[in-house]
C-alpha cells in the first residue's frame, strides 16, 4: 500500500516537471539573437517541454509569424544539453533575413517567439 502511494507521487512529480503530460503548449522561446555575420546563427533559451522547435524565415520584417515561411522543422533538442541554436547555411550575402522560432511539443506548436533580423 505504501509503495503504491509513493509510486503514485513520483509519478505525479515527473508529469509536472515534464511540462503537465502534453496538456497545453510549449512555452514560447525566449531571448532569440542572431549572429551578425555569415554563417548566420540562431540561438535561443530552450524550453524543458519542447521536443523540437520550427525556425521560420522571411526577406520582409515584419513580426507576424504569418508572413514568414518555414524554413526548418524538427530542429531536435535531443541530449543532456538540449540544442538551443540553429545555424542557416542558406542565407546569402547582400540579403536581409528575419527569423523567429516556435517550439514543439509532440502535435503542439507554441506561439512565435520574438523577431530578429540580419543583413549580410
Amino acid at each position: 500500500m505504501i509503495k503504491t502511494i509513493v509510486t503514485a507521487v513520483v509519478m505525479l512529480s515527473l508529469l509536472v516537471v515534464v511540462g503537465g503530460c502534453g496538456v497545453g503548449y510549449p512555452l514560447t522561446p525566449s531571448n532569440l539573437t542572431v549572429k551578425t555575420t555569415a554563417p548566420v546563427t540562431l540561438s535561443w533559451d530552450s524550453d524543458i517541454a519542447a521536443t523540437s522547435y520550427n525556425i521560420y524565415r522571411s526577406d520582409k520584417g515584419s513580426g507576424a509569424l504569418s508572413t514568414k515561411t518555414l524554413l526548418t522543422s524538427n530542429v531536435s533538442v535531443g541530449g543532456v544539453y538540449p540544442t538551443t541554436t540553429y545555424t542557416d547555411t542558406s542565407a546569402t550575402p547582400g540579403n536581409s533575413y528575419y527569423y523567429q522560432i516556435t517550439a514543439v511539443d509532440w502535435d503542439k506548436e507554441s506561439a512565435a517567439s520574438n523577431e530578429v533580423s540580419v543583413t549580410l
